[in-house]
């Protein structure tokens, strides 16, 4: 098994990800109860309805021949997408393809997110690892918090 960190967000700012789109960005955050393990969690926090936040891993990163997987921890009020972009060079890269929905839950999860099936259909030199969240028009504020992600290889 081979472990490629995207980020764990101890630095005390969201540290491998920036801004996509959307009107919120990540944040970190260091409250003790907002943080899985370590010194830090990323949180991205809505609380206007009809506002969303997309964001993508800063640093691409290659995909090994083999079962690969983004593995993560997260805790939300909120549903949330998770999801890839193949870059076919350094100049040429398709869209963001979001690849599942992760549904709210409210104490840490484990998330693991299968790759082969999408380099398999895209292809690429490297690649980013993207999350959108939204607050749907009815909704509450919410938060979602994540720690830990990265790419695990077998």
């Amino acid at each position: 098994m081979k472990i490629y960190p995207i980020s764990n967000f101890d630095k005390g700012i969201p540290v491998g990800f920036s801004p996509d789109g959307g009107n919120v960005r990540m944040t970190s955050d260091t409250s003790e109860a907002l943080i899985f393990e370590g010194t830090g969690s990323g949180t991205i926090y809505l609380t206007n309805p009809g506002v969303d936040s997309s964001i993508e891993s800063t640093a691409s990163f290659v995909i090994p021949a083999g079962a690969s997987f983004i593995e993560f921890n997260y805790k939300s009020d909120l549903p949330f997408y998770v999801g890839l972009q193949s870059n076919l060079s350094s100049l040429v890269s398709s869209a963001p393809y979001y690849l599942t929905g992760v549904y709210p839950s409210d104490h840490w999860q484990k998330f693991y997110l299968k790759l082969s099936d999408y380099v398999a259909e895209y292809p690429g030199s490297s690649y980013n690892f993207y999350i959108k969240v939204s607050l749907p028009a009815d909704s509450m504020p919410g938060r979602l918090l994540i720690d830990n992600v990265q790419l695990v290889s077998f």
